[in-house]
């Protein structure tokens, strides 16, 4: 038996990289990477370590097939300096989900430490020089730097000056050299180091198959279990860069759709460019085309996979997202309530439950604070014939507020307008609330996991077989 919340911290001494498991029972565990190179040379001198450690243990974790993670940032805890990474959280996102649970999914977290520390070894060592006798040297010609960062800054943005908060930076020693840059405008970050960037490009070689789906835009990925979506003109950009920096010399790159970064590597360089290219946006491309096919299939097969009631009674689809919110990962099934009928709802909430979630955007310090936290949700569930747009829906966070909530859940029979979609996005970003929404796509999706709930609900949804 465990103690619940129960910690346990693993990782080697000489890297940068710890994993976080926090265990609730026996068989729910919760578990995050955590990453901090320790080093004060200068104010900010961590950041650019930070930054290649972390994105390249989320390469090497989606390469292995394992995990598309999440990073969430930690701020400095005594000051504040424009750009810099202090530390980094990365949570698993999928191929559970946000948070998933269970001593299975934690052990290969583990085996996914190790992978990490293999592939660290082989790119920059067990950790990179970070005694006084390492031999480093800050010396480095400004003006080049600022001529390549200028370059950067200029193909990633199309301005031709480098903003006043950009990070730029150098570092060399007997091993290893490069030049750093960091846009605070949105995160992108730009390393050029050929000696890390012809090792990156064998070590997170994709040797499985991947099935790339091309949609309007972009392209759906298929790499099991993971999924993700690479947006097209994002990849224009960056091979357009790689060209510019490396006067055209590049070869063909490799490039990597992680959960919230394309990660791109040329030559001599490596692009970290923030994108939203996880499970969500790829449910959400994958739904245009979903629209678009079902369209053309219901002219020329007949009906879809599931069929559902127009219009669903409120009351049952209620009850269908509690019996699926029951078996979500993390969800305590136990503190899962309905609020009574339909038509007497209390301000804005149908369903109250528990969930432990990752404690994305909030100001975490590993060692006073857990990775997860238990979030109080409120749910609203809508049978809507139409898509749900801001004015379906009771203002946000003055529902969360009255309710003493710090989780907002909203789920639809169809689909979420963008507008909407953008406020539920913003509010999770800022860190001091959650938020998740369900559309028919991830309805359908948890009911294919879930058979039976098909047969006990087929009054309002039933598969059918083309």
């Amino acid at each position: 038996m465990v103690e619940r919340g129960q910690r346990v911290l693993m990782g080697a001494a000489c890297s940068p990289i710890k994993l976080h498991v926090q265990i609730e029972t026996d068989d729910l565990w919760h578990a995050a990477y955590f990453c901090r190179a320790e080093s004060f040379w200068w104010p900010g001198d961590r950041t650019d370590l930070n930054d290649m450690y972390s994105t390249v243990l989320q390469a090497a974790l989606w390469k292995a097939g394992l995990f598309g993670l999440a990073t969430s940032q930690v701020p400095h805890p005594a000051k504040q300096l424009p750009g810099e990474i202090w530390g980094r959280w990365l949570f698993p996102r999928q191929p559970e989900g946000p948070g998933f649970s269970g001593r299975e999914n934690a052990i290969r977290l583990v085996v996914g430490l190790r992978v990490v520390e293999d592939v660290l070894h082989d790119l920059l060592g067990c950790a990179l020089p970070q005694e006084e006798d390492d031999h480093r040297t800050f010396e480095f010609d400004a003006d080049a730097l600022t001529s390549w960062a200028n370059d950067v800054a200029y193909e990633l943005f199309d301005r031709r000056d480098l903003a006043e908060d950009d990070y730029i930076g150098s570092r060399s020693s007997a091993d290893y050299s490069w030049r750093h840059y960091r846009s605070t405008l949105n995160g992108a970050s730009v390393f050029r180091c050929p000696a890390i960037a012809e090792k990156a490009k064998t070590a997170l070689a994709i040797a499985r198959p991947i099935q790339e789906t091309p949609v309007p835009g972009g392209t759906l990925i298929d790499y099991q279990p993971l999924r993700s979506y690479k947006p097209g003109r994002l990849q224009t950009r960056a091979i357009r860069l790689l060209r510019r920096l490396e006067n055209h010399r590049s070869g063909t790159p490799l490039v990597l759709p992680l959960d919230d970064c394309l990660f791109v590597v040329g030559d001599e360089h490596l692009l970290f460019l923030p994108t939203d290219g996880g499970t969500t946006r790829y449910g959400r491309e994958r739904e245009r085309v979903l629209r678009w096919h079902r369209e053309q299939a219901v002219r020329l097969f007949g009906p879809e996979e599931f069929e559902w009631d127009e219009p669903i009674n409120a009351g049952r689809f209620e009850e269908l997202v509690r019996d699926l919110l029951i078996r979500e990962p993390g969800v305590d099934p136990q503190r899962v309530r309905s609020m009574g009928p339909t038509t007497e709802r209390d301000g804005g909430r149908d369903l109250v439950l528990e969930w432990m979630r990752p404690a994305m955007g909030r100001a975490l310090e590993p060692d006073s604070e857990r990775p997860f936290i238990r979030r109080n949700f409120i749910v609203q569930c809508k049978a809507k014939m139409k898509t749900v747009g801001v004015s379906d829906v009771h203002d946000l966070l003055t529902t969360m507020y009255h309710h003493r909530a710090d989780g907002f859940m909203l789920v639809v029979s169809r689909r979420i307008s963008g507008s909407l979609l953008n406020r539920l996005e913003d509010i999770r970003r800022r860190g001091d609330f959650d938020a998740e929404w369900w559309t028919r796509v991830e309805l359908e999706d948890r009911l294919r996991q879930h058979p039976d709930l098909v047969a006990r609900y087929r009054d309002i949804v039933r598969r059918v077989e083309n």
